[in-house]
């Protein structure tokens, strides 16, 4: 493939180094790949320099004046380029921070070629801060705005402006590509610092409140370590008031100073063992940029300290490769670096930043993932879903069901990478392989907590909460999501009930903020189903959950009203939550059966046996199989004596808590691995629930394995039926 890259500064400049990397390693990859430049510009002092081919990247440069004044030189050159970008007929052209002299490659578009926006910042804004001319900020601003509008697809340097050209530009293709280091800065021996305390900082000196702090604190770190050295390379309009204040507080013995190094050479002075400065104020323009220097400072070995803001946890491995510190808070910034110059790990830190920058930041790597994403080869343009559920996913239950199949056909969906979260009782270990193998997904499994008196009675008396949920959120499986999506932010989280929503709860405004959308899907009315359950309830525990109800209620409105979209399983579900939320970002996605897996067989010569699912832990089935066994079985045993249940979820210490432990004709067979045989014994499946909401996946479960189905109105609720046809009422 032809690819016509497009810069707005010289071709040696830090100002293209992101295209000229990247075009270097899509060479490579076998690509023919030119770069359209200046000859002159404000990165090499105006002083023209010709250059035709640069590390195998050819240069197109156009003729333009050599002097300072942008506006003699923008005509000129813009023509050459457009000139340039019709002669070269690219299979692709990529512009790069977009500003006049790189929007004229949009004029490809006329020729039916496909143009890729690069952003690794915001551009105008940055010139804002940075004090330019209000006629070249406004100028650039339009530039950004054309690009993105008439692009075809757009990469995003950071997840920031990934989500907001992601929210913007729905119908375009974007992608994340932070700024990368190249292999060379690998392939070469690192050299442990002979200082090992050394602070060093590579950039530029345009702005005061990015380096400021580490003046500020200085004087202090100086006093508790009297050898720190400081070295800064680089240069801008604030390098002499730097200087002066190093001056001023008697530093200057401990800081160097060295201007604007050429690559190859900052390169030779980072040392294995430096601490990297890189504490950036909390400011759009920063968390909008993938900063440059952090694979670059781990490349050579040294250890990055960073703000707790944007990108910057994550380009460090949250911590496993560098030190995080809170923006615009001195104290810490100096806790956190006296931290670093004390701390006995930080050469495990070096190896596992080299490490991590390689595989993350590298620019092999990143050029293959534009690579795969521009030319439809891979998942690299995938949605990523997370799917929280509060229990592990499986074939027995409705919802552990009803999880597993969603979860096993959105896994299989075009262009979406799914993650499985969920808690156990059992190891986790062994639940996440036991998923990964079932499910083409990547698991995330917690420990449920066992319940604890303590916990039990401030859930009750303060949380006002159901003990079993308060247990989901002890176990981990929030903070293991946030945690994740700190490092792989997805697209959408899709929740599976209350009980994993309220493990979620603390952090769905950091998500919901970082632009994920929040998906409930609601297996029930909850409230109905838990008002239902409590009616069961005897007298003390039936207090208790009068008790719980207006809390209970108030964390599913709050539930519904936050999520972004709810999908109900019934048309009555649905229209509860319609008119609770007041929109119509409610969905119906009934619940469903394997209808492969079960399948009639012959009843010719079966013995009359009912089948009963679902496990009695649950109380809906619990008094639905109760109430069964009481009223109605009796009255069937008259007319036919040999009639058994077969009831799969229920145990024999639930038969003698309900005192059926000596009527033979009720089998109860726990949980079985698969219920098929089962379904093949039984001539009848029954649906006694008079309490809950939702859709029983037990009566589609009868359907589909050909048995005649018995129900209550409530239990067949959410199933288009006719009476006396499909089961009887």
């Amino acid at each position: 493939m032809k690819i016509l890259f497009l810069g707005s500064g010289s071709v040696r400049s830090n100002f293209t180094y992101r295209i000229m990397a990247l075009g270097r390693a899509l060479r490579a990859r076998g690509h023919d790949v030119a770069v359209i430049a200046p000859k002159a510009d404000k990165y090499n002092d105006f002083k023209p320099e010709t250059i035709t081919q640069l590390d195998g990247v050819r240069v197109l440069q156009p003729f333009q004046f050599a002097t300072k004044r942008l506006e003699i030189n923008l005509l000129p050159y813009m023509i050459g380029a457009i000139r340039m970008v019709l002669r070269e007929k690219p299979d692709l052209v990529y512009i790069y921070k977009p500003t006049p002299i790189s929007i004229v490659g949009l004029v490809a578009k006329l020729r039916g070629t496909r143009v890729v926006l690069d952003m690794d910042d915001l551009g105008s804004e940055v010139m804002k801060i940075e004090g330019h001319p209000v006629h070249q900020r406004l100028l650039v601003q339009l530039s950004e705005h054309l690009a993105a509008r008439h692009a075809n697809r757009i990469v995003a340097a950071s997840t920031y402006l990934y989500n907001r050209y992601r929210k913007h530009f729905s119908d375009k293709p974007v992608c994340l590509l932070p700024n990368g280091v190249d292999s060379d800065w690998f392939d070469k021996p690192v050299t442990l610092s002979p200082e090992r305390k050394r602070v060093v900082f590579m950039g530029s000196l345009n702005r005061r409140n990015i380096i400021e702090p580490l003046f500020d604190v200085l004087p202090k770190l100086v006093r508790d370590h009297p050898d720190l050295k400081v070295l800064v390379m680089g240069d801008g309009q604030c390098r002499d008031y730097f200087v002066q204040k190093v001056q001023d507080l008697r530093l200057s013995e401990h800081v160097e100073f060295t201007g604007w190094l050429a690559l190859e050479d900052a390169f030779e002075r980072l040392q294995s063992g430096d601490i990297g400065y890189n504490y950036m104020p909390d400011e759009l323009t920063v968390r909008a940029a993938s900063n440059m220097k952090i694979p670059q400072y781990m490349a050579r070995g040294v250890v990055p300290l960073v703000s707790n803001m944007g990108d910057l946890p994550k380009a460090v491995h949250n911590g496993r490769a560098g030190y995080i510190a809170e923006p615009g808070d001195l104290q810490s910034l100096e806790t956190t670096l006296q931290l670093a110059l004390t701390d006995s790990t930080r050469a495990k830190k070096a190896a596992h930043a080299r490490e991590y920058s390689r595989e993350t930041f590298g620019w092999d790597n990143l050029a293959a993932r534009f690579d795969d994403w521009v030319q439809g080869k891979g998942p690299r343009d995938a949605k990523r879903v997370f799917v929280v559920a509060s229990d592990q996913p499986g074939d027995f239950g409705g919802a552990p069901i009803r999880n597993y199949q969603l979860v096993k056909e959105l896994a299989h969906a075009v262009d979406t990478d799914v993650e499985l979260f969920c808690t156990t009782s059992n190891d986790p270990d062994e639940a996440t392989k036991t998923l990964e193998q079932a499910l083409p997904v990547k698991a995330h499994v917690a420990r449920k907590q066992a319940p604890r008196l303590q916990t039990t009675l401030r859930a009750l008396l303060i949380d006002h909460m159901q003990p079993f949920m308060t247990e989901y959120r002890r176990s981990g499986l929030g903070d293991m999501v946030r945690a994740r999506a700190e490092d792989a932010l997805p697209d959408a989280i899709q929740i599976e009930q209350l009980d994993a929503y309220y493990a979620l709860r603390p952090h769905l405004k950091w998500l919901q903020d970082k632009g994920v959308k929040i998906v409930l899907d609601a297996h029930n009315v909850e409230l109905e189903a838990f008002k239902g359950a409590v009616r069961t309830f005897p007298f003390a525990k039936r207090m208790v959950g009068h008790w719980l109800t207006p809390a209970y209620r108030d964390l599913e409105q709050e539930a519904v009203t936050t999520a972004d979209t709810v999908l109900a399983c019934s048309l009555t579900d649905a229209a509860y939550f319609k008119q609770m939320r007041g929109d119509n970002e409610v969905h119906l996605i009934p619940n469903g059966v394997d209808c492969t897996h079960f399948s009639p067989v012959s009843k010719r010569d079966a013995v009359p046996n009912l089948l009963f699912i679902g496990g009695t832990g649950y109380p809906a089935n619990s008094d639905a199989l109760d109430f069964y066994m009481r009223e109605i079985h009796p009255l069937v045993k008259i007319r036919v004596h040999n009639a058994k249940v077969l009831a799969i979820g229920a145990n024999h210490q639930w038969t003698v808590e309900h005192g059926f432990h000596q009527d033979h004709s009720l089998v109860p067979l726990g949980f079985v691995d698969d219920i098929k045989p089962q379904l093949d014994e039984a001539v009848i499946g029954i649906c006694p629930i008079r309490e809950g909401s939702g859709t029983r996946l037990k009566v589609l479960t009868y359907m589909a394995a050909g048995l005649g189905v018995v129900s209550t109105s409530k239990g067949s609720e959410g199933i288009h039926y006719t009476d006396g046809q499909e089961l009887t009422i």
